[in-house]
């Protein structure tokens, strides 16, 4: 599943600035999140939106990145959070968990005919 819905760098800047680099310079580690985080947005939805990628319009693909990123990046946040100031953990996190959330919710009540050529 590594890097279907999402990348590593995607998740390293939501993370910000102050992420622990030990864990986001480690291919293996975000490898292993990334997989996480897509097998859990493909559960929550009850969709396996990784084996229909290539069929997906580029605006589900940049939903489920948006996402899968930000999932990521509050893993590598909560890993280890020592470096950053509590006001800019807290935008961090809510910022990451309200795109979870919100496309989470989205993508469960998702229908392919409801996004329609303009």
């Amino acid at each position: 599943m590594s890097y279907t819905l999402s990348t590593s760098g995607n998740a390293k800047v939501k993370a910000g600035n102050h992420a622990n680099t030990d864990l986001t310079d480690d291919p293996v580690l975000m490898s292993a999140l990334d997989d996480m985080a897509e097998g859990w947005v493909c559960a929550e939805t009850r969709r396996d939106w990784v084996g229909s990628y290539s069929s997906l319009s580029t605006n589900i693909k940049n939903v489920l990145n948006d996402i899968v990123s930000s999932k990521v990046a509050l893993a590598v946040i909560t890993w280890d959070s020592t470096d950053y100031l509590n006001s800019e953990l807290n935008s961090i996190l809510n910022h990451n968990d309200g795109v979870v959330t919100t496309g989470l919710r989205f993508l469960k009540d998702f229908k392919s005919n409801e996004i329609k050529t303009p």
